[in-house]
């Protein structure tokens, strides 16, 4: 994994060990971005990944226009099936912070994505957490790509 690493590259790749899991289920009417980050905070879960099964209330996903550099809001009133959502964990403005994508599916198996926002309430979603012991990557704005993501 080593060689040349171009400009706008980012941090390099970092070895994590396993840390502690967590289970659980979001409570109904819960809005998911604000819980999980709570419980990554209230863990002190600097690194990590996570992944969510269940039904949303209601949604808020975003597509990031690399122009503006501002999301492309798209709004679900109605129930949805989460039909993928991973993320990760790492630090935002130095506290423990999640990032997650979501794929959500109507009753006809229509699919609508995107980056998972302040917004998403909980019907039914059960998640998962595996934190890392390591070094966590920082976020922050890429000039070169316009991309909030891991810059330290």
């Amino acid at each position: 994994m080593g060689g040349d690493r171009s400009a706008g590259a980012g941090p390099p790749p970092r070895e994590f060990a396993p840390g502690p899991c967590y289970m659980g289920r979001i409570p109904k009417g819960a809005d998911l971005v604000t819980y999980l980050d709570r419980l990554v905070r209230e863990h002190a879960i600097g690194s990590g990944f996570l992944g969510l099964i269940g039904v949303v209330q209601r949604a808020r996903l975003g597509f990031l226009d690399t122009e503006t550099g501002r999301y492309v809001i798209t709004e679900i009133d109605g129930h949805r099936e989460v039909a993928s959502c991973v993320g990760d964990v790492s630090l935002r403005d130095g506290s423990p912070a999640i990032h997650a994508h979501a794929v959500l599916s109507d009753q006809e198996g229509r699919a609508t994505g995107g980056h998972l926002l302040e917004g998403t309430v909980a019907h039914y979603v059960e998640f998962w957490i595996s934190s890392l012991v390591g070094t966590p990557f920082e976020r922050g704005l890429d000039p070169e790509t316009n991309v909030t993501g891991w810059v330290r």
